[in-house]
């Protein structure tokens, strides 16, 4: 049962209302959510084509200097070229099916759904020359997922029983809507 305190708490930190929950429930996206979802499409799609064209190009580039390059001692070398040919096209074919794989539910909008009690923290992220912010986390049973804002984090009640309705979007998933159990 819901603590009807926390309702609108949980309203306004993940962005959802009651009619966007009942659709939620119903494995149904509202417009506003289906335009959120395609943001997060547009902006995943980039960094990981850009990757995998990478690891393509770099395959190519091996492979013609393996088989085109003229020069003195190259053909020694050539073993090692067309073996890191190869190691950048395997690379380049793993990037694609994972890219095909991990983006299906994001691709597609599926709607997906996760409950269980909570448990939240927050990390300092910094590399050895400044610090870079803070990430917040939760955790339901041996999944962690990495939440957007503080105040999601402040929202969410350590060891209390949630359901939440998401889009996979790799560790940080797109929170739809999310109901105390």
């Amino acid at each position: 049962m819901s603590n009807s305190t926390n309702i609108p708490k949980l309203n306004e930190a993940f962005s959802f209302n009651a009619d966007a929950l009942a659709k939620n429930r119903s494995g149904i996206l509202t417009g506003v959510q289906v335009k959120r979802v395609q943001k997060y499409q547009q902006a995943r799609g980039c960094g990981q084509r850009a990757a995998a064209i990478a690891f393509g190009l770099t395959a190519v580039a091996f492979l013609a200097a393996a088989l085109f390059l003229d020069a003195s001692g190259i053909e020694n070398a050539r073993p090692f070229l067309v073996g890191f040919a190869g190691g950048f096209g395997g690379l380049f074919l793993l990037a694609l099916a994972r890219d095909y794989l991990s983006g299906r539910d994001l691709a597609q909008g599926k709607i997906s759904v996760m409950e269980g009690k909570v448990q939240t923290w927050s990390k300092e992220v910094k590399t050895p020359d400044r610090r870079l912010g803070t990430a917040f986390f939760f955790k339901i049973g041996r999944k962690t997922y990495q939440l957007e804002t503080a105040q999601q984090m402040a929202t969410l009640q350590q060891n209390q029983t949630y359901r939440f309705y998401f889009v996979k979007n790799g560790r940080v998933p797109i929170i739809l809507s999310v109901e105390e159990i």
